[in-house]
């Protein structure tokens, strides 16, 4: 039995005689204990594998417990397999730098002169309103979250929006409508991942072309492969399929109505008289939230306009010329009138008293050049500081080469402590609705023509 178990291993058979056992050289491995070595190397290999591949999928971290600090509240880790060289990173891994064109933009920026020290002693002495945020804007805030982030996404319905081909603002604003459909239908909004929004511009946005190329993405679950797909129009949603599709062409169905589960939202919190204006600035806060390559961006934009750390000057301005093609829609409105408007906001808020500096933004270039000529044509008046950027402005038609440089004009205005726009136009009120919810509700407005919400 001893003798047949060695055998076995390759062992010498120890029956037999000494003198007629094999030597160490004449011993010969079997056939099949070479194939089992191979199947054991061929299983580790296999397993090895398996634990340093990246599997596609998203994980969320939790970054924030405080629940105020709702726009750094999620930080999404990509999990992806690479579909480029390892020299091209991902774009929100890529490190952002500012081409010849963005340093063009940058070229030429008036920074705001040193403040007095008893201009400083003043603003000391009457400092700006308490800061404040839309009422239960925290409450809302929670529900998108719970909505787009549930703990679980097995069993998840999805509502896939494809972006229209508007401004900016009226995109996004149209994105505020689709989120609210998704809410009320009970599905997750998700993008059309295969378009290419007109937005994204090619120099920024080299792998996304979708609005995830400047903002963190709207959910932590992923599309379901293989499940079939409808269509709905405004928001009667069916309960199946899985996917649903929607576009910009549904939102004239419900775009000025609250979907259901917003009106009993409305009931327990008490929305000031322009609800929709104020869903949208909750969802404008969720929607742009700045991914970190995108805040990287920002920051190094803000350094360069403002020197130091890149913090705005205090009691700014904040001014929005709305030109161009807009005046299909409402009433132009001159610089001067955005001035005089300011002159006002001067003599009834003490906090903006001995204020000179304005962060301007505008289409047309006739603008600035009023701006460049307004000291001197106005002696008597405060002789302003204007801080602009020198981006390609657009004055007849629509055109995306730089359009991060629009995005850091909204984030600049919004940085300001007062402000004077025309909410006839979305891009005013995409600004406004940051002010609501970066806690600057009380803070000084101006609206020359209040538009249709």
């Amino acid at each position: 039995m001893r003798g047949w178990v060695k055998s076995l291993f390759g062992g010498p058979d120890l029956s037999l005689p000494r003198s007629r056992r094999p030597g160490r050289n004449n011993r010969q491995t079997p056939e099949w204990k070479k194939m089992f070595l191979a199947l054991v190397l061929f299983t580790v290999w296999i397993v090895y594998r398996l634990r340093t591949t990246e599997l596609p999928y998203r994980q969320v971290e939790i970054v924030s417990d405080d629940d105020r600090d709702y726009k750094h509240l999620w930080r999404v880790i990509p999990k992806q397999p690479p579909v480029e060289p390892p020299q091209k990173a991902k774009d929100d891994e890529q490190e952002p730098f500012f081409t010849e064109r963005d340093e063009a933009v940058l070229t030429g920026i008036r920074r705001a002169k040193p403040i007095p020290p008893e201009t400083l002693a003043f603003w000391e002495a009457n400092p700006p309103p308490p800061s404040a945020n839309l009422h239960n804007y925290s409450f809302t805030y929670d529900m998108i979250i719970k909505n787009q982030f549930p703990s679980s996404c097995e069993g998840k319905k999805f509502l896939m929006y494809s972006i229209g081909s508007s401004g900016i603002g009226s995109d996004m604003h149209i994105i505020s409508w689709a989120l609210a459909v998704a809410m009320d239908s009970n599905r997750i909004l998700v993008y059309e991942p295969r378009q290419s929004w007109r937005w994204a511009d090619a120099d920024f946005c080299v792998h996304s072309k979708i609005p995830d190329c400047y903002f963190l993405p709207l959910t932590n679950c992923s599309i379901p492969e293989g499940v079939s797909s409808g269509s709905a129009l405004g928001s009667r949603v069916p309960d199946d399929p899985v996917i649903v599709t929607i576009s910009q062409d549904h939102s004239h169905y419900h775009m000025w109505h609250l979907p259901p589960v917003l009106e009993k939202m409305s009931e327990i919190m008490p929305f000031e008289p322009e609800r929709i204006s104020n869903w949208r600035a909750v969802s404008t806060s969720f929607l742009w939230r700045p991914n970190p390559r995108f805040s990287t961006f920002l920051h190094k934009a803000f350094v360069r306009i403002f020197g130091g750390d890149g913090s705005p000057p205090p009691r700014a301005f904040a001014i929005h010329v709305r030109h161009g093609d807009k005046g299909r829609e409402m009433k132009l409105h001159p610089l001067s009138e955005y001035l005089e408007e300011a002159e006002k906001l001067k003599q009834n808020y003490t906090y903006l008293q001995k204020s000179d500096v304005v962060l301007l933004s505008t289409e047309d270039d006739q603008v600035i050049r009023d701006a460049e000529a307004w000291n001197e044509a106005h002696p008597t008046t405060t002789q302003w500081q204007f801080i602009y950027l020198n981006d390609p402005k657009q004055n007849n038609h629509y055109s995306a080469p730089m359009a991060r440089w629009h995005f850091v004009n909204a984030y600049l205005l919004a940085a300001a402590e007062a402000f004077v726009m025309t909410t006839g136009s979305n891009w005013c009120r995409i600004i406004n609705e940051m002010r609501k919810t970066e806690g600057k509700y009380n803070y000084a407005f101006k609206d020359l023509d209040v538009g249709e919400w």
